[in-house]
């Protein structure tokens, strides 16, 4: 069964996503901010990371830097789902090596495209390794 970290500081989101993955047979791991959700990566290691950018004590940016820097036998991508409008903001943290974005609002349909689409090429990048 695939892993799924979901970081939002919104409890409606955090809800709203996780319902919608564990409808799809996931196994969701939930933060509301960026320190508890590296604490959580580090422990489980999940399949793929879903964040917010703007989040309290470590932002989505820093997040995304922080689990880079981890020494990692599997990738993990990292999918930020966000508000953030700003081109600059979305720019800087497929920089620091976010892996896609999605802007809210979505369809339900697009988001699970996504996740479906970053888990595959997980696998392909694990099949290479």
């Amino acid at each position: 069964m695939n892993t799924i970290l979901v970081v939002d500081t919104s409890k409606t989101n955090l809800l709203y996503l996780s319902l919608i993955l564990e409808k799809s047979g996931y196994q969701v791991f939930k933060a509301n901010n960026g320190l508890d959700a590296l604490k959580i990566y580090e422990e489980h290691k999940p399949h793929l990371v879903i964040t917010e950018l703007s989040l309290p004590f470590l932002s989505g940016i820093d997040l995304v830097e922080k689990i880079r820097a981890i020494p990692n036998e599997v990738f993990s991508p990292i999918f930020v789902v966000t508000n953030a409008v700003n081109s600059e903001e979305i720019q800087d943290v497929l920089m620091a090596g976010a892996d896609d974005f999605l802007q809210k609002p979505y369809s339900e349909q697009l988001f699970l495209a996504k996740v479906t689409s970053l888990l595959r090429m997980r696998n392909m990048q694990q099949d290479l390794n």
